[in-house]
């Protein structure tokens, strides 16, 4: 949510010019409200966020209470994959931009792919584990091994190119998100 405040009067003519110019494919709906009614409709969205907030450490929660009986970190890695898409969605809804990092409205192109492939390096972990496919299906579990291995560094190319201008970031970014569409291309 962009939000400008104006002071005008009621019935006061005003021309407002908005020059808005996204590095890819956007849109935006303008409106123009009353302090209040804004005020309403942020408190609204922040309820129905909250509310998935809850829900998903609850999901958490309940996904590690196996581990503690059971013994198997396997809950742990699908936890963090429920915490990675959290963030994603958090992210993509501009939560992170406005409450997190409200100066810094730069690292919304780093966090964004950032948080899909850890989402997917760890979903695929979960997936490996859960299913045993090292013992189960050797051949199928190095190539899920050559995938993690390779999320995990366009992870790390991500995060470097933040630091290091000359590493391509929209490149990597694209490299790890196609990734996951190649896992189901050449699944046997």
């Amino acid at each position: 949510t962009l939000a400008v405040p104006i002071a005008l009067t009621p019935g006061q003519a005003a021309t407002i010019y908005v020059r808005y110019l996204p590095p890819n494919w956007s849109g935006m709906p303008i409106s123009i409200q009353t302090v209040k009614s804004f005020d309403w409709r942020q408190r609204l969205e922040l309820i129905v966020y909250f509310g998935m907030l809850v829900a998903i450490f609850a999901s958490i929660f309940y996904t590690t209470i196996p581990f503690v009986f059971i013994g198997r970190e396997t809950f742990y890695v699908y936890a963090g994959a429920q915490v990675a898409l959290f963030l994603l969605y958090t992210h993509l809804e501009g939560i992170t931009t406005i409450y997190v990092f409200p100066d810094h409205p730069e690292l919304g192109h780093d966090l964004a792919p950032l948080f899909g492939l850890l989402f997917n390096t760890l979903i695929m972990q979960f997936a490996r584990k859960f299913f045993a496919t090292d013992e189960r299906l050797p051949r199928l579990d190095v190539y899920f091994r050559v995938l993690v291995w390779l999320l995990s560094l366009s992870i790390f190319l991500i995060a470097l190119s933040a630091l290091v201008p000359m590493v391509p970031r929209k490149a990597v970014s694209a490299f790890g998100l196609a990734l996951p569409i190649l896992v189901w291309i050449n699944l046997p």
